[in-house]
C-alpha cells in the first residue's frame, strides 16, 4: 500500500482518536494513548452493541430512543478474504492490531459498565 492508502486502513480507529498518528506508523504507545483519550469521550459504541449505543446517545441528548432497524449494510457476497485463514490473518494483523487493542478495551468497559 502507498502511504495515503495505508492511512485509510492501518489502525484507523487509533489514528482517528489520537490524531497525531496521521502520516506516521502506528505503534503500541499510540494504542495506549487512544485508550487514555477514550476516557475523555462520553460515549463509545461497538457495532455488535449498536442498539445499546444508540439508546445511550438518545438518552444523553434527551431524545426518544430509536427503533430497532435491521442491519442492511451486511454484505451477502464473499470475495475470498477468509479471516480464519492463518496467512490472511498474518497479513492483515499489522493493519488492525492496535485497533483491536482499543476495541478490546472498549468492549471490556462496556461489559463492566465502565
Amino acid at each position: 500500500l502507498e502511504n495515503q492508502e495505508k492511512q485509510l486502513v492501518d489502525n484507523c480507529h487509533v489514528r482517528y482518536i489520537i490524531q497525531n498518528a496521521v502520516g506516521d506508523d502506528v505503534f503500541d504507545k499510540d494504542a495506549q494513548n487512544a485508550i487514555s483519550a477514550s476516557y475523555e469521550i462520553d460515549l463509545i459504541g461497538t457495532t455488535d452493541r449498536i442498539e445499546d449505543f444508540l439508546k445511550n446517545v438518545a438518552g444523553h441528548m434527551g431524545w426518544k430512543p430509536p427503533g430497532v432497524e435491521p442491519r442492511e449494510n451486511v454484505s451477502k457476497n464473499f470475495y475470498g478474504l477468509d479471516a480464519s485463514d492463518p496467512d490472511i490473518r498474518a497479513a492483515l494483523n499489522p493493519l488492525v492490531q492496535y485497533d483491536l487493542e482499543l476495541y478490546q478495551f472498549v468492549k471490556q468497559s462496556q461489559e463492566t459498565g465502565g
